[in-house]
């Protein structure tokens, strides 16, 4: 590999493209545009760009920047989510907002409420009791409209209150009510009964259910696709599966037969068509783009994290990022890595 650069940089998309360099001797985010002017940002965490605009944070406040760098969003929100259909779900210590893409506050709830991201014109929200531990959930239009009432309560596990399951995809939305997962329509009424453990977003009509532990494939009617039972699945095409049992990952297709010899001792969560893959106790990631003939060796010590042709990981407890072309430019500091996601 080709290391000690004095930048990275990735993908260039709409006139710019994501770089890094060393700034104070600590590894700092900034944007390339095609004259090769770099505009750098040590103060804030870049996020992932939707709908042209990047969530930034400075370790306070979120906003959004462009593609050239200019502050549209003001950082000054408490907690915002990436725009969707246009629009982003924000807030601060009293109020929660439907912003556009030029910072306008569309809609103002009174009230400080968590969200999913806007995708195919819905995000689910939901209120925090004040005990932190029990959400209740309902639907919204990008008006602010309630299409789905705020109506199911389930308990809070995890510090992450919304996932990418939780978007409204194939004309359905999961909710989590009484600790058990179903899916409605969008007009509420319950399509996939309330019985599972887990149930993931639908994607080209399927979806993953789990219950006892045990893993399997629905349709959109409810129908059992798949007639064995895994330790987990991941969708990954329309008729591409990545399926755990006795401890080995493997991919199928819809008829459950292995369709290669590639095995891995776990998985993460596809980004951008790269798929995070563990051999051996490390990580790697691989494509699963046709047009990109890209991998890399299972040596990192967490799943890569890969945007616009960027890999940010950590190899021996020292975090780093690579591009496409393997890179490298390493940085001391724990934090990037971890941060960068911005939830």
């Amino acid at each position: 590999m080709n290391t000690s650069p004095k930048i990275i940089y990735g993908n260039f998309i709409d006139g710019s493209a994501r770089l890094f360099t060393k700034y104070n001797d600590s590894l700092t985010p900034g944007l390339l545009n095609k004259y090769g002017f770099v505009n750098l940002f040590p103060e804030y965490f870049i996020g992932s760009f939707n709908n042209g605009l990047a969530k930034v944070f400075n370790g306070l406040k979120f906003g959004f920047i462009d593609r050239n760098g200019s502050v549209i969003v003001d950082v000054k929100y408490f907690r915002g989510n990436d725009f969707g259909d246009g629009f982003s779900i924000t807030s601060d210590q009293k109020n929660t907002y439907i912003i556009d893409t030029s910072g306008r506050e569309k809609k103002i709830f009174d009230d400080i409420l968590i969200s999913s991201q806007f995708y195919n014109g819905y995000a689910k929200v939901a209120s925090i009791e004040l005990n932190g531990s029990v959400k209740t959930e309902g639907l919204i239009n990008t008006n602010g409209e309630f299409v789905i009432p705020m109506r199911y309560k389930s308990q809070i596990s995890d510090i992450e209150y919304f996932y990418d399951d939780d978007i409204y995809s194939c004309g359905l939305i999961r909710f989590q009510h009484d600790e058990m997962f179903g899916c409605t329509d969008i007009n509420g009424k319950t399509i996939i009964p309330f019985e599972y453990d887990y149930i993931s977003k639908f994607f080209n009509n399927n979806a993953v259910v789990r219950r006892s532990d045990k893993y399997s494939l629905i349709s959109k009617d409810g129908d059992i696709l798949f007639n064995s039972h895994y330790d987990n699945i991941k969708i990954i095409f329309k008729d591409l599966f990545l399926a755990k049992r006795d401890g080995v990952y493997k991919f199928i297709d819809i008829d459950e037969n292995q369709i290669t010899d590639y095995e891995y001792e776990d998985v993460g969560n596809i980004e951008f068509n790269m798929l995070p893959v563990k051999q051996e106790g490390k990580w790697g990631l691989v494509s699963l783009n046709q047009n990109l003939d890209f991998n890399t060796d299972c040596i990192f010590d967490n799943p890569p994290i890969y945007i616009e042709g960027i890999i940010f990981f950590e190899r021996n407890g020292v975090t780093g990022v690579m591009n496409l072309s393997k890179e490298e430019m390493m940085d001391e500091s724990p934090n990037e890595l971890k941060e960068f996601s911005l939830n």
